[in-house]
């Protein structure tokens, strides 16, 4: 605990990042990570660390497992300050998902790209789905229109 918070606020070291196992990234990323079924990428919040800490997260990854994550850097709701997300390309992804998914957990192996209904929408048909939607919405626009031209 004490290494984690040594003044009340969660803290990044190098220290902490060499115990992390395959395990530990496992379960960080079970908990704070998200896959994206749209283009095959893996992120991970660490909107609670600072800037520096990103950066030692990142570099951790790239000296250990070879893994380039970058970082997303977005406004804060009071508009004021930043925070800093983490994510990897597909390639990285892929690597990525390799480490970690011998430890992950049946229920969360939509977080690796497991689910297979999320991965049909998102890949296979994503582009007919959105079609269909379009073609639903122009008809019931035209029902719509036709209503009201006859009166109802």
């Amino acid at each position: 605990y004490d290494s984690f918070y040594p003044n009340g606020k969660k803290v990044v070291t190098q220290e902490i990042l060499n115990k992390l196992t395959p395990l530990g990234i496992a379960v960080w990323y079970m908990d704070d990570g998200c896959y994206s079924y749209y283009d095959d990428i893996s992120k991970i919040s660490t909107d609670g660390f600072t800037y520096e800490e990103v950066i030692l997260i990142r570099q951790w990854f790239k000296d250990k497992y070879d893994l380039d994550w970058h970082i997303n850097k977005k406004l804060k709701k009071d508009n004021l300050n930043f925070r800093y997300g983490i994510f990897l390309n597909k390639s990285n992804s892929k690597k990525f998902i390799e480490l970690i998914a011998p430890y992950i957990h049946k229920s969360m192996e939509y977080k690796i790209g497991l689910d297979f209904e999320k991965s049909i929408i998102f890949k296979k048909d994503f582009w007919s789905l959105i079609v269909s939607l379009r073609l639903l919405y122009l008809n019931n626009r035209l029902f719509k229109e036709s209503c009201k031209m006859m009166g109802n």
